[in-house]
């Protein structure tokens, strides 16, 4: 079982760290390392910005402070062709008195392939090492008993990371540095042709933690992470996947730069980012770019888009690595468009389609309302042919029709009246509105069975609804649309593999028609079908069986083969009713020869993998999965849920009589995000429905739901300042009290 950072560190310092929260800021400090673009920002010291409470710092005038539990981080990204190299540094600044430890739990793309932890203080560079989790605890532990200064970064999700840094001295700056590969998405549409992005996220959305809370079970409340979630009967790890939220949304913190170095490869039409200004500067093979506005609060993803000049884009693409004996692959095969003459038309088939749309509080704001743009979207693309139906959900769920029914006018009129209604509030009681669309016979009878996801993924449960989408899918396919400026990457991508479909993002609104045309056109039917491949022998693939593609997805997969291996690897397959045949040539590597970060893409696959299998055997628990993970990870120097990097000081450096305080650093709620109390979204039930299914309540009082009440403990503080102030004045009068009963010099 993995141990838990925070657990000896509450047990051990339980009060200094309470004491930790008044006074604890990480914040850079110019000269000292960091680039001065990246300065936290400072606000106006006003009634507006601090009437609220919290922690501020002196500013550098006397008008301004500085809000506290803040990090500073630049984040480097580098493309070259399918992969990305990214860097991201983390500066944690001590300015108080006291030896502080840092506790950041931060996100990164679900993508991501993390091989590299560096520790910079002052002249000295430490690298980190990959250990299994407990091993690179017991390290961490030994070495802030010891007073030297480490750092512990550790996977809790696939897009959700913890970095523990220990013994930063006082008025001390340390550095962390984290790098990861990752590799590019590409999709095609009919019109504006083939795509490539990558995505970097740069908040979590506060999740909704189903269960009852574990920690009134217990008799010993340490064995818990430091969040504002308790650990509950089906999240295990709530309390370290819920880090504290900004209260203060006028006042972002946490502020990064950005750049990228683009070389795509091939001629570039168009270079987009999707929800940031950007300027960009053009070299001889490649791009150079950076936020326009050069730092800017991490409150939303960042996406960038890049298109290639018509007929540029190539039909194949190859990147190799030599690790370790084997060569790695990345190929991507794209089919080339059958000629219009050979095309066989088929009549689509009708079409069955469930609409689920999540209406928690997650959702309010923004979201809410990009969500149901899309849903209203979706209903004026269907045939009279198709029939459908939509589930709504939040703490329970609510179905229009109860069935699926004709498309036909008065059915959309009601539905679009139903929409209309409907508002955001509640928990995220996902599992029962899924297993509601998952009902039914396994087979269809002659129509095409799909069900279209819309959520922002905000919950902590994830494997078990993977789980429950293996088990019950049948012949049907789930595509999810992931909603709002910060939604679960690793939900969407993940639910959609498990359920044959694909997954779409919509950041803003103005995206709505457009990533809805495209998603409308993967609903009609695969264009790739019966997939198979010619491998050399020794060939180790993921994932191991490519499943049905959507128009203009490429055939995509991650090989290993025995070092010095040639030969060709061979696609075949069915083309909108043509035969498709295209074969590339595999040439053997020497060795440490090509393109680095291929064979760490392989292995972060192949861990992917395993974890499938185990959820579908066992739930992904089994000591044999556990294992197997562990082999991989080691082998590659790779980040996984059961191991970690650690990077350790070898000087002792904190007095033995110094103590250590800890603490927390606060993120931004998601931009356009806002909690509503659940009695507002109670009134979002529609009176046209015909199926409630009440779903018995959490009564988890740490939901997400609840999550505006809880992410900053200002009445706790206010009460602890009470008793001090009270403490203080009766220590003061017993003073005076004594020197009145026994004046210096009585006898």
């Amino acid at each position: 079982m993995p141990t838990h950072i925070v657990n000896n560190k509450l047990s051990r310092h339980r009060l200094p760290r309470f004491g930790l929260i008044l006074c604890l800021a990480l914040l850079p400090v110019e000269g000292r390392g960091q680039p001065a673009k990246t300065a936290l920002q400072e606000v106006p010291a006003n009634i507006e910005t601090m009437g609220k409470g919290g922690l501020f710092f002196p500013g550098a005038t006397a008008d301004t402070v500085l809000p506290g539990q803040q990090v500073a981080a630049e984040v480097e990204i580098s493309v070259s062709g399918m992969v990305a190299r990214t860097m991201v540094t983390q500066h944690f600044a001590n300015p108080r008195e006291d030896w502080v430890e840092a506790l950041y739990v931060f996100p990164l793309p679900e993508t991501a392939a993390v091989d590299r932890l560096r520790l910079t203080i002052g002249d000295r560079v430490i690298e980190g090492a990959i250990a299994e989790r407990e091993e690179a605890q017991r390290q961490f532990e030994e070495a802030r008993d010891a007073g030297k200064t480490a750092s512990l970064l550790s996977q809790e999700r696939p897009n959700i990371f913890t970095n523990a840094v220990t013994n930063i001295a006082p008025g001390e700056t340390v550095t962390v540095q984290i790098g990861f590969e990752q590799p590019v998405d590409y999709h095609y549409d009919e019109q504006a042709g083939p795509r490539f992005s990558i995505r970097f996220p740069m908040a979590i959305m506060p999740r909704y933690m189903p269960g009852q809370p574990l920690a009134a079970l217990q008799v010993n409340y340490t064995d818990t992470g430091n969040g504002w979630a308790f650990d509950t009967d089906q999240v295990a790890d709530a309390s370290r996947i819920s880090p504290p939220v900004n209260a203060h949304d006028e006042v972002k913190v946490n502020p990064l730069s950005l750049t990228v170095d683009l070389a795509a490869g091939f001629p570039l039409d168009v270079i987009d980012s999707s929800y940031h200004s950007i300027t960009t500067k053009a070299a001889e093979d490649h791009y150079k770019l950076e936020l326009a506005e050069g730092v800017v609060p991490a409150d939303r993803d960042f996406e960038l888009v890049w298109r290639p000049l018509p007929g540029a884009a190539p039909a194949t693409g190859l990147f190799s690595e030599n690790h370790d004996g084997f060569d790695h692959h990345l190929v991507m095969i794209s089919p080339p468009k059958p000629d219009g003459s050979a095309v066989e038309i088929v009549e689509p088939q009708p079409r069955d389609i469930t609409f689920i749309l999540d209406r928690s509080g997650s959702m309010s704001g923004q979201p809410i309302r990009q969500a149901k743009a899309a849903l209203e979207n979706a209903l004026k693309r269907l045939s009279n042919r198709d029939r459908f139906d939509i589930i709504a959900f939040s703490s329970g769920y609510t179905t229009l029709f109860g069935e699926p029914r004709p498309a036909m006018g008065g059915n959309i009129d009601d539905a679009m009246d139903w929409l209309g209604r409907i508002e955001a509030g509640g928990g995220t009681e996902m599992a029962a509105a899924l297993r509601h669309a998952l009902t039914g016979d396994e087979e269809s009878q002659g129509r095409l069975r799909q069900i279209v996801f819309i959520t922002d993924g905000a919950v902590g449960n994830e494997n078990a609804l993977f789980g429950m989408i293996n088990r019950k899918l049948g012949d049907r396919r789930l595509f999810t649309v992931g909603i709002g400026s910060a939604p679960n990457g690793f939900f969407m991508r993940e639910a959609a593999t498990a359920g044959r479909g694909t997954f779409t993002f919509i950041g803003q609104s103005d995206e709505v028609t457009a990533k809805m045309t495209e998603l409308f056109r993967q609903l009609a039917e695969p264009v790739l079908t019966d997939i198979d491949l010619d491998l050399p022998r020794g060939a180790e693939i993921y994932p191991p069986l490519i499943p049905d593609l959507y128009a203009g997805e490429p055939v995509s997969f991650v090989l290993r083969l025995p070092e010095g291996t040639n030969g060709q690897v061979g696609v075949s397959a069915m083309h909108q009713g043509t035969a498709f045949a295209e074969s590339i040539q595999i040439a053997g590597l020497e060795t440490d020869e090509g393109r680095d970060g291929v064979a760490a893409l392989w292995a972060r696959h192949k861990i992917r993998e395993i974890e499938r299998v185990g959820r579908r055997q066992s739930g992904g628990a089994s000591e044999s999965i556990r294992d197997d993970i562990v082999q991989v990870a080691l082998s590659y120097d790779l980040l996984s849920q059961q191991t970690s990097l650690v990077a350790i000081d070898s000087v002792a450096r904190r007095p033995a009589e110094a103590q250590l305080a800890s603490g927390s650093v606060a993120t931004n709620m998601p931009h356009g995000a806002t909690m509503q109390p659940p009695a507002q979204a109670a009134a979002a039930s529609a009176s046209t429905s015909t199926t409630v299914t009440p779903i018995a309540a959490p009564t988890n009082p740490f939901a997400a739901n609840a999550l505006p009440q809880t992410a900053t403990p200002a009445a706790l503080l206010w009460l602890f300042g009470l008793l001090l102030s009270i403490g203080g004045m009766v220590s003061l009068w017993w003073r005076r009290l004594t020197k009145m009963l026994h004046p210096k010099g009585a006898a």
